[in-house]
């Protein structure tokens, strides 16, 4: 089964956003859910089961959910409040200039970031500064989501980027990775089986090839734009 990334979702009422994540275990290698953003830009991540996907092609996945049902899936982040003494403030001012985070002084309601998922402060009671707001991943302690993009780390140095996962239907287990090496006007795909992926980290996949090796396996040429 090919689980693309950034790729287009289609309910079973009509398109429905794009994946932007793939949630597994990095030690058993078990593919659990696909992040769903939901269309327009504030749209929410989702976490969806992979047993929801009836269909995937390298283009779009297809999911047995209405867009009614999607909306209903668990969000892939929530906030948690990180105690902010009175005397940071002013760095978080500062902050607010820097990241577009939103500063609320003590007469303003509770506002959020422009962007989803972004860290945000807020103000409780009327105390300035009474805390900050930072995303969590809800998934479970074992597990990281891997994004297309994340880097790939041959034996001996940076080789490529992810570009997509293959999951194996029957059991959900990882089965290869399809890396994206080379420049813009020589990009090619790689497909690395999981066996030869060393470990999965939070940001990086690291192989158990070198370059050279990675290399010689048969190019395949890039299928979809981005």
């Amino acid at each position: 089964m090919d689980v693309p990334l950034n790729a287009r979702v289609r309910c079973a009422d009509g398109d429905s956003g794009r994946t932007t994540r793939i949630v597994l275990n990095p030690a058993t290698r078990q593919v659990t859910h696909v992040v769903v953003r939901e269309p327009g830009p504030l749209g929410v991540e989702r976490l969806v089961p992979v047993q929801e996907i009836v269909a995937s092609t390298p283009r779009s996945v297809t999911l047995r959910l209405t867009r009614h049902e999607l909306a209903q899936m668990q969000r892939f982040t929530t906030s948690e409040s990180v105690a902010l003494p009175d005397e940071s403030l002013e760095l978080a001012e500062m902050q607010q200039l820097i990241t577009g985070e939103v500063v609320t002084r003590p007469d303003e309601p509770l506002e959020l970031a422009a962007s989803p998922g972004a860290p945000f402060l807020w103000s409780d009671g009327g105390r300035r500064g009474e805390g900050l707001a930072v995303p969590v991943e809800a998934i479970a302690p074992d597990e990281l989501a891997v994004r297309r993009g994340d880097r790939v780390e041959a034996t001996d140095g940076l080789i490529g980027r992810v570009d997509e996962l293959l999951v194996d239907h029957a059991s959900g287990a990882l089965a290869a990775l399809v890396l994206r090496e080379g420049h813009l006007w020589g990009q090619k795909d790689a497909t690395i089986p999981a066996a030869r992926v060393a470990r999965i980290e939070e940001g990086v996949v690291h192989l158990a090839l070198d370059k050279r090796a990675v290399a010689a396996l048969p190019a395949v040429p890039v299928r979809r734009a981005g």
